[in-house]
């Protein structure tokens, strides 16, 4: 199979499960957007956007300081939820042919992840 044609998540699968926090959430989220964008080169472009804002690099929308502060409150905040709802936002964008990103309805802690489309009886 040609390696630009592989999805990481083919056969779906969780990318961040329970309830950890929005300080470990993000940075799972942003990991499955690089490794899908390395291995696709979807998304690239907002993936290493956002990490550059992490890293303080561009306007420095997300404070340097977070990265390792999971205490900050900066991450109990509108725009850290913003960055998330649009980190999610992308993941569903690439998704692999029928699945589909985002909290498996089924479980009952919060279990982000790539899920199969069902068909509705």
């Amino acid at each position: 199979m040609n390696e630009e044609n592989t999805h990481p998540y083919d056969e779906g699968g969780s990318v961040f499960y329970g309830c950890s926090g929005q300080h470990k959430l993000l940075p799972a989220l942003l990991d499955a957007l690089i490794k899908i964008g390395k291995a696709k080169g979807e998304h690239w472009k907002l993936a290493d956007y956002i990490y550059r804002q992490i890293r303080g690099g561009y306007d420095h929308t997300i404070p340097e300081h977070v990265w390792d502060d999971d205490q900050s409150p900066w991450w109990n905040s509108d725009e850290c939820e913003e960055v998330i709802e649009e980190l999610i936002g992308a993941l569903h964008d690439c998704a692999p042919t029928g699945y589909w990103f985002g909290v498996d309805p089924e479980r009952i802690l919060p279990d982000y992840g790539f899920w199969e489309i069902k068909e509705e009886a």
